[in-house]
């Protein structure tokens, strides 16, 4: 992979916050987020491409040096099969794929991980059913007779270790360049990893943007101060807020009479009301005793 970095171009990166003690606070180094890749459309095409199935435990340089005679241009094979991560979506070896099933699954690497079906044809050899289709463990097939087929010729299940080793099966087909093809797509690699002339490039095509500049020259970071969160906001209520308010006592209302009390300087008589108030119990049981005493006095 040497000579792939080679070809991506140059940025500055930060290595501190501001510029200080006459050092420069970046560092040139490769663009590694620069990155092309095979348009999906064409992965296939007969001309450019072959398939390969990457034999055990071969690894890409390997690949690369049976395919090209260079072992240094693995990554036009990893290119060509847009692989970025190459331990997850590269084959493992052997012993590899062990050590990851058991960390994986432990003592459950033999349980049942999901339920495929089984090929099913009819009687002129003719795919009813295609096999390695993911259904329920009780699937079963009927055709059009009405005949149904047992859950034992319909379903077949894998196991966490058969999934775990088909999955690794499966990268192990690739597609790989076509020598003839080689040279021009190493040139077009080249020249669309480049950057596009823009005002952030320097005269060595190195890429440094304006703010980054601006901050050579700052001796001194900047301080900023707030008082946000250190002085506690409070606010009284006003007293016309509760002028004309009537408040009704219960058992729940303790808490709202002493709020009153906080923030009203009025008195509070032994009913809960303050003055200037009217308690609308007090006004009920008062007119209520009034008609009792009116009622009485007629007898």
């Amino acid at each position: 992979m040497s000579t792939y970095f080679s070809y991506l171009p140059n940025v500055y990166v930060r290595l501190d916050s501001f510029y200080k003690q006459g050092i420069d606070p970046y560092i040139q180094a490769k663009n590694i987020f620069r990155r092309i890749k095979i348009r999906d459309d064409i992965t296939g095409a007969v001309l450019g491409f072959q398939q390969y199935s990457i034999g055990a435990n071969e690894r890409p340089d390997e690949v690369a040096n049976k395919a090209y005679g260079d072992p240094q241009l693995d990554w036009t094979v990893l290119v060509a099969n847009n692989i970025i991560n190459i331990y997850n979506e590269w084959p493992m070896h052997e012993d590899e794929l062990m050590r990851h099933v058991e960390n994986k699954y432990g003592d459950d690497a033999g349980s049942i991980h999901h339920y495929e079906t089984l090929e099913i044809t009819d009687s002129k050899g003719t795919v009813l059913i295609p096999a390695g289709v993911e259904v329920n463990f009780n699937y079963q097939y009927t055709d059009s007779q009405g005949v149904t087929r047992p859950i034992s010729e319909c379903v077949r299940p894998v196991s966490n270790y058969d999934y775990e080793i088909e999955q690794n099966d499966y990268k192990r087909n690739i597609y790989l360049l076509k020598p003839q093809y080689l040279s021009n797509f190493v040139a077009e690699f080249r020249e669309l990893v480049e950057y596009l002339p823009n005002e952030e490039l320097n005269e060595e095509t190195v890429k440094k943007t304006f703010d980054v500049i601006d901050n050579n020259y700052i001796k001194q970071k900047e301080v900023y101060s707030t008082d946000i969160g250190r002085t506690a906001v409070t606010k009284t209520v006003p007293q016309q807020d509760f002028a004309d308010r009537t408040f009704t006592k219960s058992d729940g209302s303790a808490a709202v009479i002493f709020a009153v009390q906080e923030a009203v300087s009025e008195t509070i008589n032994a009913a809960g009301v303050a003055a200037g108030t009217q308690d609308s119990s007090s006004t009920v049981s008062s007119s209520d005793t009034s008609s009792s005493s009116s009622s009485g006095s007629g007898y």
